[in-house]
């Protein structure tokens, strides 16, 4: 699968953690979500540095990480039960 942009690459991973979460009932909250395009370089929200403030103030950065590196972990595993021999590789990587 090959992607015009990063922006275009980061929205495809951000919807499969999505999925995920909805998939195992896990919530994610508004900011939560938000928090799945923030970058300091890259392409990202209009308001995301107000949406980092919220979220520095109200959230805890490690527990947060956590729960998104358990749902990419449960997305790769899915995807490679699924069809073991497509299955990206590179995804579980980023929940280490």
């Amino acid at each position: 699968m090959g992607f015009s942009s990063a922006r275009e690459a980061k929205e495809f991973l951000i919807s499969r953690i999505i999925d995920e979460a909805q998939r195992e009932s896990i919530p994610l909250s508004e900011i939560e979500r938000k928090m799945l395009y923030f970058s300091e370089t890259g392409w990202t929200l209009p308001d995301i540095m107000r949406v980092n403030d919220e979220f520095d103030r109200c959230y805890d950065q490690t527990k947060y990480e956590k729960k998104i590196a358990h749902l990419i972990r449960n997305e790769t595993k899915r995807l490679r039960k699924q069809n073991p021999d497509n299955a990206p590789r590179g995804l579980a990587r980023l929940a280490n």
